[in-house]
């Protein structure tokens, strides 16, 4: 089942303490030995898209994508979709 989480939904059941040192860890973990695909172009006006596919960490059997829509002018200029499949079956976890 695909869930869809607001960012309410996050700050309830996420303990932000935790979530940082996990994100320290990955920052501080060597490079993938495959690296994230980055595709970037411009758009028909004044925005761009990107999509970094896959997010991959040892041991978790998902991946990501990222798609981001950037637009300087707008507030905030950046919005984005994170994408969480199962790495076995390709479905939508999250």
């Amino acid at each position: 089942m695909t869930v869809l989480l607001t960012r309410s939904d996050v700050e309830r059941a996420v303990d932000v303490d935790e979530v940082l040192e996990v994100l320290g860890e990955g920052f501080r973990a060597p490079a993938p030995v495959q690296p994230p695909l980055r595709v970037r172009t411009e758009l028909p006006g004044p925005g761009t898209a990107t999509c970094l596919m896959p997010g991959l960490l040892p041991g978790v059997p998902a991946y990501t994508v990222k798609v981001n829509a950037k637009f300087p002018d707008a507030s905030p200029a950046l919005r984005g979709v994170v994408c969480l499949h199962d790495l076995e079956t390709g479905e939508l976890l999250g």
